[in-house]
């Protein structure tokens, strides 16, 4: 298998081994490469695409955008590493029910995602509103990154990059109504599928318990809006 560095490795060797050097197999290797890295993205959530994202806080500021190439989806362990606290997740609808006008400000102590910035990127909101500079980390999945000039290193693990070939190969083949297309596709999905059980998801984290204390001690009060109902 030939080294498959950048994207342009990856063009080059479908390319070769279709046997066609034409401006419109170019064309299609590329569109259709950047089909196929989708598809198997989609697969599952692979843990070769896990980052750590960093936001510092400002005063009084309570919206953040998160990292650019977030994917959406969720955040994961948000955690204030100058207070050493992390953050509990909290449903839109749950938060203005209680909290219907934000306006305290402290020590983040909830998240919530619900809006996109102008770039359309996922905002993140704290609460309390931090009332000074904090570093906050959080986990997340990127995307793929995509293909522009072609020197681009491919967001596969090395040993999976080949599926980048077989598939446009595949559909190179299947086009011109080749035989051979079925050769590639049963290629394609035994690599995929010994990929998928390299990556095969990991058991759910445990819980931890914490003592009553502990909640009592780092939560806020909670704050009822004047005409909430009676609870008796």
């Amino acid at each position: 298998m030939a080294n498959l560095d950048t994207f342009e490795d990856i063009i080059t060797d479908i390319k070769d081994r279709f046997d066609d050097q034409s401006s419109s197999t170019d064309t299609s290797a590329r569109r259709w490469t950047s089909q196929v890295l989708m598809d198997i993205w989609s697969k599952r959530k692979w843990k070769f695409a896990r980052k750590i994202g960093t936001i510092t806080t400002v005063a009084s500021q309570e919206n953040y955008s998160l990292a650019s190439d977030y994917d959406f989806g969720g955040v994961y362990d948000v955690y204030d590493t100058t207070n050493d606290f992390k953050l509990f997740p909290v449903q839109n609808q749950q938060f203005d029910l209680v909290y219907p006008n934000p306006s305290t400000t402290g020590k983040p102590q909830f998240y919530r995602l619900w809006d996109v910035d102008a770039d359309n990127i996922q905002v993140i909101r704290l609460y309390p509103i931090p009332a000074g500079v904090y570093t906050v980390k959080y986990k997340y999945y990127r995307v793929p990154s995509n293909m522009t000039t072609g020197t681009e290193t491919p967001p596969l693990p090395n040993k999976y990059r080949e599926l980048l070939v077989l598939g446009p190969l595949a559909m190179l083949f299947e086009k011109d109504q080749n035989p051979q297309a079925n050769i590639q596709w049963a290629k394609y999905n035994q690599k995929l599928n010994q990929m998928i059980s390299d990556y095969a998801e990991e058991p759910g984290d445990l819980d931890i318990m914490q003592s009553e204390d502990y909640f009592k001690s780092n939560l806020p009060i909670i704050q009822y809006p004047s005409n909430y109902p009676d609870l008796y």
